[in-house]
């Protein structure tokens, strides 16, 4: 919504609803400290995982003001730094006062953001992307109070817009002092969610800090403005499984086998007078090979692997974008296999209420001394798991930057992260659609079984046609197993809302589709 929120009401400065005056316990507009923590989810998906969703983290704030009309207006930014010193993007000017907060882009147009004043049947004008939904009016439909840190905020939810409504919602809520559900400039970007697609395509507004202190909490994790807590990349007893699929698909008619690597670590060690750990592994496919043990350390959040004569750096995920990671050898070698390692960009990834770092890295290659700017290939490091996936090793534990001269003999290797879980019960899945860890066929795969799943967004009872009685089980867009049994009605209500995957299991063989609980 560009905001010029005209509205259709009396403004009252101070309105009295259910006992509790609109005055916010807190106003975040006109604290310099204020910061809101909004999460983003969209559909990041790969020819290998197609269902994957990728999470990152916009943090808005204030640095500095500026006088407008003799008034002190407050410069807000945003950045994907969770400590809100780099890559800050400014936004606008801010001013708050009464309950009202204003906006101005750049210091001439003042637009009404929000008006926390509106009692129930007073509308706000929505000024929508024409692709979205025809401009108009909303009234307020319900107005209550929510407690946060035992303080109580007005809260203000719409009415859904009209115009095409298939699939897609604004559910739009307001907090007083605080701003939008989805964000504190929503009104200014206003979008439709998806009710198919559940958590996917979504941002909301995680959390709210006064001070570093928080504030306001939603049910999404909220990271912290200091580096994770998160104890070292390696401890005993963590586990990687990592995809092993050959065979050649275009030749042989899906005749691809799956079986997987196995990485773990299973002791500490000292090696260069440095405390270490020793990782083991095997290749489990039609056939069970050791894979060459590893020594790998970790120091404030870089990986280094032992080379026989030194530690050589693996991954820093102290990095930000335009960071060179890694290089390798000299670009004026007759080689492909020579190059460089930059950070695209960062996100983050909550896992088992933890948030990881998420580094997005592109490898670039040269060739007789020239960059092939061309045979650019892109992968992604979750902080303390490692590689998700690389075109040319997948998932190994280790860096082998050999971009281009491999890429014909792997392109059909599935190499991608599985899931890597640790002994305290930390457990990361990222292959959602595999019905577990160890899945390993030595034969070619037969045709996968075919169902049918309705309604779809579903309120309560999930049907299955197409197959009779199967055993099902189902996964919510983290990787978390959340129901599982047998039959052809499955029954939905206790899940929160959201995008699950429903797996059906038939003959060693698993088909996965994707369903909205509302």
């Amino acid at each position: 919504m560009n905001p010029k929120l005209s509205l259709v009401i009396v403004l009252v400065i101070a309105v009295n609803w259910l006992g509790i005056t609109a005055i916010a316990q807190t106003d975040h507009f006109s604290n310099s400290t204020a910061r809101w923590n909004v999460r983003n989810t969209i559909i990041d998906s790969s020819p290998y995982d197609p269902n994957f969703i990728g999470v990152n983290t916009t943090v808005y704030g204030f640095k500095g003001d500026t006088s407008i009309s003799n008034q002190k207006w407050l410069k807000m930014f945003s950045t994907s730094d969770s400590s809100f010193l780099t890559n800050l993007k400014f936004e606008g000017y801010i001013y708050s006062n009464n309950n009202i907060v204003l906006f101005s882009h750049k210091g001439n147009t003042i637009d009404t953001l929000y008006d926390f004043n509106i009692n129930y049947n007073d509308s706000v004008y929505f000024d929508f992307p024409v692709n979205i939904r025809p401009k108009q009016y909303i009234k307020a439909k319900l107005i209550d109070s929510v407690t946060f840190v035992n303080d109580q905020y007005k809260q203000i939810s719409f009415n859904e817009p009209t115009g095409p409504s298939a699939f897609d919602e604004l559910e739009e809520t307001w907090i007083q002092g605080i701003g939008s559900v989805h964000g504190p400039l929503h009104p200014l970007n206003l979008a439709t969610y998806s009710t198919e697609d559940g958590d996917a395509n979504e941002t909301d507004l995680a959390c709210t800090k006064i001070k570093d202190a928080l504030v306001y909490s939603s049910t999404h994790s909220c990271f912290e403005f200091k580096k994770n807590t998160w104890k070292s990349w390696y401890p005993v007893g963590a586990t990687w499984h990592i995809n092993n699929t050959y065979g050649y698909p275009s030749q042989y008619n899906n005749t691809l086998k799956q079986g997987y690597n196995k990485y773990q670590v299973v002791k500490d060690t000292i090696v260069g007078n440095k405390k270490a750990q020793i990782i083991t592994g095997i290749v489990e496919t039609d056939q069970q090979y050791p894979l060459p043990s590893l020594i790998l350390r970790e120091e404030n959040g870089q990986s280094f692997l032992w080379n026989g004569s030194e530690f050589i750096l693996q991954f820093d995920i102290n990095l930000v974008k335009g960071d060179t990671l890694y290089k390798l050898s000299n670009p004026k070698e007759q080689s492909c296999d020579t190059g460089f390692v930059i950070i695209d960009s960062i996100g983050h990834l909550t896992v088992g209420g933890e948030t990881l770092i998420v580094q997005y890295l592109s490898a670039y290659s040269y060739s007789n001394g020239i960059l092939l700017t061309d045979l650019q290939y892109s992968y992604s490091l979750i902080e303390r798991v490692g590689i998700l996936y690389n075109w040319t090793f997948g998932s190994s534990l280790q860096i082998k930057l050999e971009p281009f001269c491999a890429i014909a003999d792997n392109f059909w290797n599935d190499g991608s992260l599985r899931c890597y879980e640790e002994p305290n019960g930390l457990y990361y899945n990222a292959k959602p659609t595999l019905s577990s860890c160890d899945v390993n066929t030595n034969s070619n795969l037969p045709s996968l079984p075919s169902f049918k799943i309705y309604p779809n967004p579903v309120f309560s009872t999930l049907t299955i046609t197409e197959i009779n009685n199967p055993k099902y089980g189902i996964v919510d867009v983290h990787g978390k197993t959340v129901l599982t049994g047998q039959g052809n009605k499955i029954n939905v209500e206790a899940l929160t809302n959201g995008l699950y995957f429903l797996s059906i299991h038939v003959n060693g063989q698993v088909t996965t589709l994707k369903f909205s609980k509302q």
